[in-house]
């Protein structure tokens, strides 16, 4: 089988996701090829870190690595990168051709169309949507156009995979996609690296005594970080907040976010792989502070999963739904400054007994979830499209 997973975003999680794909499929034998673009789309992209350099050079070691070069005279347009990667499926012909994030591309692939049309052939295309919003809008005009769009698009591909029942019925209901063209898959848990709690506050500095809370991954408005702060004021327990992350130009959002009982730690900054085990291990919960706007899974969840680490997080899209009904933590109303402080302080009185079966929880879910459990139902769709 002959496959081709297309991201041209090299930056953030982007290439995290398609690594994990990509050093499952190397072990099926297949012949694998990777299409993206040589550098960041944006050339001030925020998210953009040389050790995604690397990780490019590692990838040509496993799959043949196809990079689309972008003229620097030209606009970075994702309409013209898409042209140029449609230009090149077109000379080969591929089984399996996998857009790995479908979401933010609705727009590009209807005005590269013509294009589109031209790479059918026996290929069997898919797409996966992270966040259902980013397909059918999240509300007046903005999502009517987008379900016309996508509505025109979906008719090209063979497959949408998802991360969630709650996106799957989102979408179902305000397209014209039928069921049987969209699958459920897990977004894949990370596996743990052992470090005790101790060894880890020494690492970051913190003493064993305080309360911690973790606020992971580069800082956007839509993850809340304006609403943790505001919500620091209502706080009644000691706690230290550690923000963990790209600033992402949020640098001054800290500014007049006060507190006695509250000492704020900043890292803000890109946290390689080899850190993020010392943050997980040395918190006492991850914080999900995230908006009404997000209608996907979050990475900084999964990763708490594996670690066995307690949620306070908002009641919004994936997120809210995968910790009430796998029990993993405390959930709140979003964009509610207040209801979030009352809901760190409810976070500390839980008893050690409750603590403990919540961790528990969070260990088999991440155990249920992980990368090998998603790959193998990517792999098997892939099979089975390629036998109809």
């Amino acid at each position: 089988m002959k496959v081709l997973l297309v991201d041209p975003y090299i930056t953030g999680h982007h290439l995290s996701y398609a690594l994990k794909i990509i050093d499952y499929l190397v072990k099926t034998n297949d012949e694998v090829y990777f299409l993206t673009t040589e550098k960041p789309i944006n050339k001030n992209d925020n998210y953009w870190d040389e050790s995604i350099l690397i990780q490019l050079e590692n990838i040509k070691t496993k799959v043949k690595l196809i990079k689309v070069e972008l003229d620097s005279s030209r606009k970075y347009s994702t309409i013209i990168i898409y042209k140029e990667i449609f230009e090149i499926i077109r000379e080969n012909r591929f089984d399996i051709i996998h857009l790995l994030y479908l979401d933010s591309e609705i727009i590009p692939l209807l005005l590269s169309i013509n294009y589109f049309k031209n790479i059918k052939n026996n290929s069997k295309i898919i797409g996966t949507i992270h966040w259902s919003s980013n397909i059918i809008g999240y509300k007046g005009i903005k999502r009517w156009l987008k379900v016309k769009l996508f509505n025109y698009i979906c008719k090209f591909f063979d497959l949408f995979f998802v991360h969630g029942e709650n996106c799957k019925n989102d979408i179902l209901v305000n397209t014209i996609l039928n069921s049987n063209k969209i699958k459920v898959i897990p977004y894949g848990t990370e596996k743990s690296v052992n470090i005790d709690k101790i060894k880890s506050r020494e690492k970051l500095n913190i003493d064993i005594s305080d309360r911690v809370i973790l606020f992971f991954g580069g800082l956007r408005k839509d993850k809340g970080i304006d609403i943790l702060l505001e919500s620091l004021k209502y706080i009644k327990t000691n706690i230290t907040l550690i923000v963990a992350g790209k600033a992402n130009g949020f640098e001054d959002i800290f500014e007049g976010a006060r507190n006695d009982n509250v000492k704020i730690i900043k890292h803000l900054r890109y946290i390689n792989d080899e850190e993020i085990p010392f943050y997980f291990s040395a918190s006492d919960a991850l914080i999900l502070p995230y908006k009404k706007i997000v209608s996907g899974q979050s990475g900084p969840l999964t990763i708490a999963a594996t670690y066995g680490l307690p949620i306070i997080g908002t009641d919004v899209g994936e997120i809210g739904i995968t910790i009430k009904k796998y029990d993993m933590g405390i959930v709140t109303e979003p964009e509610s400054p207040i209801e979030l402080a009352d809901a760190i302080d409810k976070f500390f009185k839980i008893d050690e007994k409750e603590l403990n079966k919540i961790k528990e929880n969070l260990k088999n879910y991440a155990l249920n979830n992980s990368w090998d459990v998603m790959c193998d139902k990517i792999y098997e769709n892939y099979i089975a499209l390629t036998q109809i």
